[in-house]
């Protein structure tokens, strides 16, 4: 039985995918040290395998195994950083000053666990930019100078203007659906589509095979209709709308599915589709109540009361 080492592993495939050392590296290591590494002269750090794994479309859940206990400890203080900024957003402003402390605790944490580790540095960018501070949101420019800087500790070449060009992490195509997000937040409506356009076209051509791929697809449709709709855009929203909610009934996503809904909702009311609402209305009311979502119930039922005077009856 022949044995294939992971570095040669990756030289087979990197090779088929006709994507250079350079282009596969760029922003984690140098050429020499993949070169070192396909030779199987050196380990790379889970981390670091992972993100070339995924910039060559390839699933990167099969690697736990790899990981150190030092590894291990990082990522189990990202994903606390990461939940903990989820609760922020979420906090009442009751609960605001004690979710702010919790998210101060778990980036301070995982920021000394290897302060000048580029993916570390990234994802505190990203999460700082999102969030603002205790005193209110960044500015446009504030933020997006944050995100960018963030992109390019890992893409140091990144170029809006050719966004779908890759290759890219998961992590990487979540930060710049970002970046999307902001060019939103700062009224730069088709700036935010083209990018959000981008990062569709980029999944959907080099990254089908990511185990993220459907939750990020997902999301990349959705704020797309979303900013659509923002520029009144109320069939164009639709259609991209409809076309998420038929990925999550194809993937199982039905967290996701109840927001779809909702959303074609919204946008059947701005059309005059009054009929159509209330049956979306209705279908993304019981899906939130088949998943439990008590944090989004209330304000679907709100909605549901302005546009059609439904009043649910549980």
């Amino acid at each position: 039985m022949t044995e294939i080492s992971i570095g040669e592993m990756f030289c087979r495939k990197r090779k088929e995918l006709k994507i250079s050392q350079r282009q596969l590296c760029e922003g984690i290591c140098n050429p020499a040290t993949l070169s070192r590494f396909e030779q199987g002269k050196l380990t790379l750090s889970n981390r670091r395998m992972r993100t070339m794994l995924q910039r060559m479309g390839l699933p990167d859940d099969r690697f736990y195994a790899l990981l150190s206990k030092d590894e291990i400890e990082l990522e189990a203080a990202e994903r606390e950083a990461r939940s903990a900024s989820v609760a922020l957003q979420r906090a009442s402003m009751k609960d605001r000053p004690a979710a702010w402390q919790r998210f101060r605790k778990a980036l301070g944490n995982l920021e000394s666990l290897e302060p000048n580790d580029p993916f570390i540095r990234q994802c505190s960018l990203s999460l700082r930019a999102t969030l603002g501070t205790e005193e209110g949101p960044y500015s446009f420019e504030e933020r997006l100078a944050m995100q960018m800087e963030a992109i390019r500790l890992t893409v140091p070449r990144f170029d809006l203007t050719h966004a779908a060009y890759g290759p890219y992490s998961a992590e990487e195509l979540r930060l710049i659906e970002q970046i999307a997000g902001t060019h939103s937040y700062g009224a730069l409506f088709e700036k935010a589509v083209a990018i959000y356009r981008a990062v569709l076209e980029y999944l959907d051509v080099h990254a089908y095979r990511l185990p993220q791929y459907s939750l990020l697809r997902t999301s990349a449709i959705y704020n797309c209709s979303s900013t659509l709709r923002r520029m009144e855009c109320f069939q164009e929203a639709l259609d991209m709308a409809e076309s998420g909610w038929r990925g999550c009934v194809e993937s199982g996503n039905y967290v996701s599915l109840a927001y779809f809904l909702w959303f074609q909702a919204n946008c059947h009311h701005s059309l005059g589709n009054t009929t159509k609402c209330r049956e979306l209305l209705y279908q993304a009311h019981y899906v939130l109540k088949a998943t439990g979502d008590e944090y989004q119930l209330p304000l679907l039922d709100a909605d549901a009361k302005k546009w059609c005077d439904i009043t649910f009856p549980f």
